[in-house]
């Protein structure tokens, strides 16, 4: 860890607000949803909610801040590691799913050595259709966004926020885009692959979400019935356009197989992923 001076916005520094649920029973499970954005977190989250201590994106406000500080140096690893831990103590979730969490994954798994990780991973094509018509959504299914540093940190930061007519003039040139969310997708998942290990990991594919929940179930340790699985698919974005519309269909397929890289296709292949072993109700396997 440095011993530097760089330290987070004031904001992010403490955390001193109760949790979504009173956490008067302990943790059943510790997990985490760690996909990108548009691949079935809100789902995972809404998912537990129920029956379980559950957020999707818990505490952003007080997240974003951190994250910016983190990705371009403004605050060091030890202050990253005590949000993360305040931020823990805060909610007490059981489920923690967010399409952040790729941002710092490695100092998650390392910190909750108890948990375990569900890692949602979408087809690249399907996910970049999907992040486009979100991009272009300026309702209230759209991407809510922004930052100061939002131009030098990229995806997700550096979406449109609200702004309908920033996201219009953004339709024509959704092509010149295409090689930086490409170039997300392809970062973002090898992130997630590396740094978390096969014993603590479980990957689900995003079309298979709802066939997927007695295996994310004997993962967690708990009753498949415990899981709502109408909110398997929860948050379907409306379709506005289809790439092969905008984007040139050839140079998209050279462009998708650029960042196809084995380590990925291998596990949007076959057979899924069968995970780790089930876990016990204190967490441990």
């Amino acid at each position: 860890m440095s011993g530097d001076s760089r330290t987070a916005p004031a904001q992010a520094t403490g955390i001193d607000r109760p949790p979504p649920r009173a956490a008067a029973r302990p943790r059943r499970f510790h997990a985490y949803t760690v996909g990108l954005i548009k691949t079935g977190t809100t789902s995972f989250s809404r998912m537990f909610e129920r029956r379980f201590r559950s957020r999707h994106e818990y505490l952003a406000a007080e997240v974003y801040p951190v994250i910016e500080a983190w990705v371009t140096g403004r605050a060091n690893e030890a202050v990253v590691r005590t949000f993360l831990r305040e931020r823990d103590r805060s909610g007490a979730l059981e489920m923690d799913s967010a399409g952040f969490h790729f941002r710092w994954i490695a100092l998650l798994v390392d910190e909750f050595p108890e948990a375990r990780f569900v890692v949602t991973l979408r087809d690249c094509r399907s996910w970049l259709e999907s992040l486009v018509n979100y991009v272009l959504d300026a309702g209230v299914a759209g991407g809510e966004f922004a930052g100061p540093e939002r131009a030098r940190l990229g995806l997700p930061f550096d979406l449109p926020y609200r702004d309908a007519t920033t996201r219009e003039r953004l339709r024509p040139a959704l092509a010149d885009c295409v090689p930086a969310f490409l170039a997300y997708w392809r970062d973002g998942n090898l992130a997630l692959l590396d740094a978390v290990p096969e014993d603590r990991r479980l990957i689900v594919r995003t079309h298979e979400i709802s066939n997927s929940l007695d295996r994310v179930a004997q993962f967690l340790g708990i009753d498949s019935d415990e899981i709502d699985a109408t909110e398997a698919h929860s948050l379907r974005g409306a379709r506005q356009v289809r790439l092969a519309d905008v984007i040139e269909r050839e140079w998209l397929d050279r462009a998708i197989a650029c960042v196809q890289v084995p380590a990925l296709a291998r596990h949007l292949a076959g057979p899924p992923s069968p995970g780790a072993g089930p876990v016990t109700a204190a967490g441990r396997r």
